[in-house]
C-alpha cells in the first residue's frame, strides 16, 4: 500500500506523488509501470529512501475520469462564460491509501488469465493463394 503525499493539478491532468512505496521501488527506473489501484501508470520521478520511498506519476484528464484515482467537477459561470475545475470531494486526497503493484516481467510464470486486446478492422483482399505442403 502507498499513500497519496501530494496532488498537483495542471491543465491536462495531475501529478500524484505517492509515498510509503519503498518495497516496490527496489529496481525501479523512470519510465517503468506501476499499477495504482489497478491503473497502469508510468513513473516520472522516484526516490526509494525518503518518506518510506516515493514516486510520481502524471495522469491525463481521461485517466482521472475513467479510474477511481480522481474526477474533476467543471464549474461554468454563465455570467463571465468562464470554466473552473475543482477536485471532486470524496475522490483521491492527500493521505489516502492506494494499492500498488509492480509490473510483471516477461521472465516470470504467468498464472491466471492473460488478456490481449485487438483492433477489428477491414481491408481489401488483393490476392488469395492456396499453398500445399
Amino acid at each position: 500500500m502507498g499513500t497519496v503525499a501530494a496532488i498537483r493539478l495542471d491543465s491536462g491532468g495531475c501529478t500524484l506523488t505517492i509515498s510509503d512505496a519503498g518495497p516496490i521501488l527496489g529496481d525501479c527506473h523512470v519510465g517503468d509501470s506501476i499499477a495504482v489501484n489497478g491503473a497502469c501508470l508510468t513513473v516520472t520521478r522516484f526516490n526509494g529512501q525518503p518518506n518510506g520511498g516515493w514516486f510520481e506519476v502524471w495522469l491525463a484528464n481521461e485517466t482521472l475520469e475513467r479510474t477511481d484515482l480522481g474526477t474533476y467537477h467543471i464549474n461554468i459561470n454563465r455570467d463571465t462564460q468562464s470554466l473552473t475545475r475543482d477536485w471532486v470531494s470524496g475522490e483521491r486526497k492527500v493521505d489516502d491509501q492506494l494499492n500498488l503493484e509492480r509490473a510483471m516481467g516477461p521472465h516470470v510464470r504467468f498464472g491466471g488469465h492473460f488478456v490481449q486486446v485487438s483492433w477489428i478492422v477491414s481491408s481489401p483482399l488483393f490476392v488469395l493463394t492456396r499453398h500445399f505442403c
